[in-house]
């Protein structure tokens, strides 16, 4: 007896891993919607626009056919369809990871059963992908909450599945489960976002053909095609021609070519050097180890994790601590190689990955006297009160203003950079629209974002843009136009100024106020 549960078989090892994975998502699942409300320290901005793309979502239109994102539509309906519910926007965002979290549950468990033998490494694993989904940080090692770029949290926790079973070869030949989870989790990238689709795809192809896994192919094939039509015949055959312009517009924007870093500061740069140096001497080791396979998997991968971590903001390589469980359950025991890289690996990836599992305890923790909502009529929707309520702008000292201020309607805009504050502000240029008899007119605002609708100012706006990538998006249906004075991105709003003035737009103003100015649009 006692042998069994110090030595236990493979079938209760399977059952005591199925279990601690169903232990670690209830955890973290009940600590996540304890509050009842979403609190944030950082990235309001992001916020608002993770609150437009939803609520649009919510009101029946769909991501790219009526509003222009990149981001796919799986990073978007699982909290829309909580709201459609009846939750508010932050108990919906809430849910969503909880709901997207549970779906992981069983395939994790597939690959620590399948791959792993049900072993310490499986559960690690599966803590991995359950926690980066129910975080409440985009990463990094800072303490602050912040709900930004969950995408990229869930494309990570799909990316590891995906690449676990192609690193690791399966214990027992099961195509079909497999290609079925190859062609769910590939779907899943490419309809949350599409760099970590591009990223991966090229490894996970080479991994199969060394192994011979046509099979496995062909049902992944076929699992992928059925989900994409699936999606086509609830929301139409328009989606996908949509999708591919929105993702051209941005790869031509001028606005956000580099999130952060660039990219040879995100491959080769003081901070990145380390943990590149392991990937590839890991791809190294693997094959001199006999597992040539999984080295050349490795290898091809590789540019793939460089590509998404340059790609999202923050840069943080999340890439890291995979590899780590990745290089310990591939290396022969006698290969002390393999166990130090991989040990180095975890060492440098565990500052984030820590961090990302506890934001969801510091998140119940925080105190809620010091949060205060962001948008009116979501109050379940907080950010600490001084990231809201001390709004800060940048000038230039005179003589010192650098590019010229755009001029409209013949006078000169002020040049001033938002540094804190955004919602506010938002609030106040729509309450000037509003004042003005505005409000109930189709505003385009000529910055960053595009949600001044959210603060009253007009209702959605058709074919519009929740974040401004390039171009004048649901201009055709715009009445009046929002200019701040004081805008978040300075940039963002001379290029909606330009391209107002290519576009034959007539600016009449109307009413300003602290906040900025409302014109009338003609057009010629």
């Amino acid at each position: 007896m006692l042998g069994q549960l110090t030595n236990p078989g493979p079938v209760a090892r399977s059952v005591y891993l199925g279990a601690a994975l169903c232990g670690i998502w209830a955890i973290w699942s009940a600590v996540l919607m304890a509050p009842g409300e979403v609190r944030v320290d950082l990235h309001e901005g992001d916020m608002l626009h993770l609150a437009d793309l939803v609520l649009r979502m919510a009101q029946g239109l769909w991501p790219h056919i009526d509003y222009m994102t990149p981001l796919g539509v799986a990073g978007i309906a699982p909290i829309a369809a909580f709201v459609s519910g009846g939750m508010g926007l932050g108990q919906a965002f809430l849910a969503a990871q909880v709901a997207v979290a549970a779906c992981f549950v069983p395939m994790f468990w597939w690959i620590g059963v399948s791959r792993l033998r049900a072993g310490w490494l499986a559960l690690g694993l599966g803590a991995l992908g359950l926690t980066i989904i129910l975080a409440m940080v985009h990463g990094g090692e800072g303490r602050s909450l912040s709900v930004a770029m969950h995408y990229n949290r869930w494309a990570w926790a799909a990316a590891y599945g995906a690449m676990a079973l192609a690193l690791l070869p399966p214990v027992r030949a099961f195509p079909l489960v497999d290609g079925v989870l190859y062609g769910l989790l590939f779907s899943v990238l490419a309809l949350t976002k599409i760099p970590y689709f591009v990223a991966f795809l090229p490894g996970v192809l080479v991994a199969l053909a060394a192994r011979g896994e046509g099979r496995t192919v062909l049902v992944a094939l076929g699992t992928g095609a059925a989900a994409l039509l699936a999606l086509t015949l609830v929301a139409g055959p328009r989606l996908w021609p949509a999708y591919l312009g929105d993702l051209l517009t941005v790869m031509g924007s001028t606005s956000r070519v580099e999130p952060t870093a660039p990219l040879f500061e995100v491959v080769a740069g003081a901070a990145a050097l380390p943990a590149t140096a392991l990937a590839f001497v890991a791809a190294a080791f693997l094959r001199q180890g006999g597992q040539k396979e999984a080295g050349l998997t490795l290898l091809v991968l590789v540019p793939g994790f460089f590509l998404v971590t340059w790609q999202n903001f923050g840069n943080d390589p999340q890439w890291l601590p995979f590899l780590g469980l990745m290089l310990l359950a591939l290396r022969p025991a006698e290969d002390r190689r393999l166990l130090i890289v991989g040990v180095a690996a975890l060492a440098l990836g565990m500052p984030s990955a820590v961090n990302t599992a506890m934001s969801a305890f510091r998140h119940r923790d925080a105190n809620p006297a010091l949060y205060v909502e962001v948008i009116p009529g979501h109050p379940d929707l907080t950010a600490i009160s001084p990231l809201i309520e001390d709004v800060k702008g940048r000038v230039p000292v005179a003589g010192f203003a650098g590019d010229p201020a755009p001029v409209v309607a013949g006078e000169a805009l002020p040049v001033c950079h938002l540094s804190a504050g955004s919602s506010r502000m938002l609030g106040a240029l729509a309450e000037v629209a509003v004042a003005a008899g505005q409000g109930a007119r189709p505003a385009f605002l000529a910055d960053l974002y595009g949600n001044a609708w959210l603060f009253g100012a007009g209702p959605v706006l058709e074919d519009g843009a929740p974040w401004h990538y390039a171009g004048l998006p649901g201009g055709a249906a715009a009445e009046v136009l929002l200019v701040p004075d004081c805008p978040v991105s300075p940039r963002a709003r001379d290029e909606v100024l330009a391209e107002a003035e290519a576009a034959g737009w007539v600016l009449t103003e109307i009413a300003r106020g602290p906040a900025g100015r409302v014109y009338e649009i003609g057009r010629d």
